[in-house]
């Protein structure tokens, strides 16, 4: 499941420098590399622990899980020392799987990435004292720049010494009791992003809410209805920022986004194409056509024989009209995904186009399209297309988009 597109850059011996592009999943985890023509140099799966198989390396790359370094003639991963001592801190007494202290990440390591092992608590602590200590600066001073403030006087040391107590016990059980609810749930989800955010915003919104008054001068009684007040309002942004978040890692990842159940992969096409990358503008129909071609055509022109073949300049607009009447393409049109899966499959669904509703439009290359299937049967698809315009290999919203059958004489 493949979330992220990156680039990275490799110093050769000869000082050259060689870009490619690196596709990770949602942990970092490094599955597939190309060149800049659209190679594939690299690809590897993992199991849940991190087991790597790697299919394919002309690289000689050793990294992987969560981009680490991988000693396969030891079985291991190098994590940077990160197990050679054990963790620091007992995040959560009630979890037990804390108490392994060599354990990695609760042992849900489909979920959570720990790259340190430090305590999650003790930075959300360290944050919340900062937070906290800029707002009991400004409850002492009235205003909200800190250049103003009149640091000769005890009042703004004391309020800014009491905000950072508030910051910090707010942001700690936040975080503590956030992480030990999220901890009930294996996966990302509405429903456990909303459980965490809620029991964590609530927390933190009551001590906050509470603590600030009292260090303003209000009674007892007032800073229990603030905390009141707080806590329920921390509690409902909480629930509703933390579900969401929880909801879209989960959908991103081909999981149902309210629950997290996993989705199942049918079926996947792979065209591998080159990378075509713009030359000017109005180039991603030539572009696009010069990839598909470079992959499937006897005779494959480059977007300059493109452009010469139909009359146009560079940065002249290309038109469909134009590919169709003198650049031999032949094109129809379909929005059902299983009919364009199925034409995928035979090779001939090439582009895939955009109308923006202004009689102006955008043209991608179709370079890997996969059939996936939802908890309750329902079928969806990702579509990854080369994208001339955006420099990038892109999973593209189909919604949004049409597909365009294209049958070249040159095919």
């Amino acid at each position: 499941m493949i979330s992220v597109t990156s680039i990275s850059y490799f110093q050769e011996q000869d000082s050259t420098t060689t870009s490619y592009y690196v596709e990770t999943d949602h942990l970092g985890s490094i599955c597939k590399i190309y060149d800049a023509a659209g190679s594939k140099q690299y690809d590897a799966t993992y199991d849940a622990w991190g087991k790597q198989t790697v299919n394919y390396n002309t690289l000689g790359l050793t990294r992987g899980y969560c981009a680490h370094e991988h000693w396969n003639q030891f079985g291991l991963i190098d994590m940077n020392g990160r197990f050679l001592s054990p963790d620091p801190y007992v995040q959560d007494p009630t979890n037990l799987q804390n108490f392994n202290r060599y354990s990695y990440c609760l042992n849900n390591p489909l979920k959570y990435n720990d790259p340190s092992g430090e305590s999650a608590v003790l930075t959300a602590a360290i944050i919340g004292a900062v937070v906290g200590t800029y707002i009991g600066g400004i409850m002492a001073n009235n205003t909200y720049n800190p250049i103003k403030w009149n640091y000769n006087e005890l009042k703004t040391w004391g309020y800014m010494g009491g905000g950072a107590i508030v910051g910090a016990a707010s942001g700690a059980a936040g975080a503590y009791v956030g992480s030990t609810v999220g901890g009930y749930f294996a996966g990302s989800s509405f429903v456990a992003g909303a459980a965490s955010g809620a029991a964590a915003g609530a927390v933190s919104g009551t001590i906050s809410g509470a603590g600030y008054s009292w260090l303003n001068g209000a009674s007892f009684r007032q800073g229990v209805w603030k905390g009141f007040i707080g806590g329920n309002v921390g509690g409902l942004t909480g629930g509703v920022m933390g579900g969401l978040a929880g909801g879209i890692s989960a959908y991103n990842n081909d999981c149902n986004f309210w629950n997290g159940k996993p989705n199942t992969l049918l079926d996947e096409i792979d065209y591998n194409l080159p990378f075509c990358p713009n030359e000017g503008s109005n180039d991603c129909f030539v572009k696009s056509a010069e990839a598909i071609e470079s992959k499937f055509a006897e005779n494959p022109r480059t977007s300059t024989q493109l452009r010469t073949s139909i009359g146009k300049t560079k940065n002249e607009l290309v038109s469909v009209e134009d590919m169709q009447n003198k650049a031999g393409y032949r094109f129809t049109t379909t929005k059902d995904r299983c009919q364009a899966f199925e034409k995928l499959k035979n090779g001939k669904l090439s582009f895939h186009a955009t109308d923006w509703g202004d009689g102006t439009g955008h043209m991608t290359a179709v370079n890997k399209m996969q059939m996936w299937q939802r908890a309750n049967g329902k079928l969806y698809f990702r579509l990854f297309t080369m994208d001339s315009a955006k420099g990038q290999y892109s999973r593209t919203l189909i919604n949004r988009f049409y597909f365009v059958e294209a049958i070249s004489r040159n095919f």
